[in-house]
């Protein structure tokens, strides 16, 4: 990614900007928009001095309500705050319809100029997933999950992987949990 930086650094669009478009707020959105401009201070320090942050223009798509939707709504605004000092360009909810060589479309109609695109927005799970046994899942087709893994209709059934939305659950830990939670499950407990 570095080195397309630079290309596209050396190599100014029509409006002398590097314009990048960053679609997905989530936390890898949020922190790359950030270290975009962080990055230019670093090269400056090696004595490159071919990009400026004024001719960096940043712009992080969101198809929300706001930026960092797993985390606390004062979080999220002032990560919009501390991105809008930057520079960044935010965008909430604004659907990314579609992307050409130039830039990404989006669903009210606006062109987003791009010379690099990056997609952040993470993955979708599979449509099957929306209506499985009337399941709870969210706007991505994924299974909405308590603490313990169990799908929050269904206590009989656990989900664990990209499908499920664990988000506000230790990620990293699913593995224990999911065997924690099951170990009495097994045994005809309720888990806990």
């Amino acid at each position: 990614m570095l080195n397309l930086f630079l290309k596209y650094s050396a190599n100014l669009g029509a409006n002398g900007k590097v314009n990048i478009a960053i679609v997905g707020g989530g936390a890898t959105g949020v922190e790359l928009s950030a270290e975009l401009h962080n990055a230019v201070k670093q090269l400056h320090s090696y004595g490159y001095k071919g990009l400026t942050n004024e001719a960096l223009n940043v712009t992080l798509v969101e198809a929300g309500e706001r930026i960092l939707p797993a985390l606390p709504p004062r979080i999220s605004a002032a990560a919009h705050s501390e991105l809008t000092k930057l520079g960044v360009r935010v965008l909430t909810q604004t659907m990314v319809t579609s992307a050409d060589e130039g830039g990404l479309h989006t669903k009210d109609g606006e062109y987003i100029e791009a010379d690099l695109m990056v997609w952040a927005a993470g993955i979708k799970a599979p449509d099957f997933l929306k209506d499985i046994g009337g399941l709870e899942t969210n706007r991505i087709n994924q299974l909405v999950v308590e603490p313990t893994l169990q799908t929050t209709r269904d206590p009989d059934i656990y989900a664990i992987g990209e499908d499920e939305l664990a988000a506000r659950h230790a990620r990293v830990r699913k593995g224990a949990l999911f065997r924690r939670a099951l170990r009495p499950h097994i045994r005809w407990q309720p888990a806990q």
